[in-house]
């Protein structure tokens, strides 16, 4: 997928906006194959390509395919849509939980997808450490995706992280326990000579020890249950 977005070439493209953020909807083509993807040309789209990494460095699967692409000129972030995706609102409005907490949320979609309730907890702790981490500090609902014929979650939109101070959601922190044991030694492996190697192009030094640092609180508060 990473070398078709960066190789295939750009048929169609329609700009769309929405809660104050403009990006372009691409149709993509090559070697036979037709797909969607949204191109970011706005400042800061480098943290998009950074979160792609830092997903698949974890191995939590949950960010899109993502690749820097240059576009009529604009260098950018190009994403692979994923067509069968629901947002967190949909689901709501679908269910009638408009104004349900998280929990009812999840049990009501383990319900009527048929993914198994541990699953999808273990997938939304390991969703919300990962927020935690890259210091999304207000995710949207728009922006958290289900896959119902993969009973898995996605996370898009990821411009706003990155911040650099050690700020951490009180939600994250509060709601983030049991931590998965493989999690917690893939967190504990991360070094700043790694990040820097690999994602120093996309963020600052100082982007980076504030992630470092937000990773150490994070091993410290989800490690266990509460009360253990």
């Amino acid at each position: 997928m990473e070398a078709f977005l960066r190789e295939a070439e750009v048929t169609e493209r329609q700009v769309v906006e929405r809660d104050g953020q403009r990006a372009e909807i691409c149709e993509m083509e090559g070697d036979g194959m037709k797909l969607r993807a949204i191109f970011k040309d706005v400042d800061r789209y480098q943290h998009e390509l950074a979160a792609y990494w830092i997903d698949r460095r974890l191995d939590l699967g949950f960010v899109p395919v993502v690749v820097e692409k240059t576009v009529d000129g604009k260098p950018g972030a190009l994403r692979a849509v994923i067509e069968t995706a629901i947002d967190a609102v949909s689901l709501r409005s679908y269910q009638g939980l408009d104004d349900a907490e998280p929990a009812e949320l999840i049990r009501s979609v383990s319900e009527e997808y048929g993914v198994p309730i541990d699953e999808l907890e273990e997938q939304v702790i390991r969703a919300r450490i990962f927020d935690a981490l890259i210091g999304n500090l207000n995710r949207r609902e728009t922006d958290k995706l289900f896959i119902p014929g993969e009973g898995r979650v996605a996370l898009v939109d990821h411009e706003r992280c990155f911040t650099p101070t050690t700020e951490i959601h009180p939600f994250l922190l509060s709601n983030c326990s049991p931590m998965p044991a493989d999690l917690e030694i893939e967190l504990r492996s991360l070094d700043r000579e790694e990040l820097q190697a690999n994602v120093g192009v996309y963020l600052t030094p100082a982007q980076i020890d504030s992630l470092l640092a937000r990773r150490d609180r994070i091993v410290e508060a989800c490690r266990s249950a509460p009360g253990e």
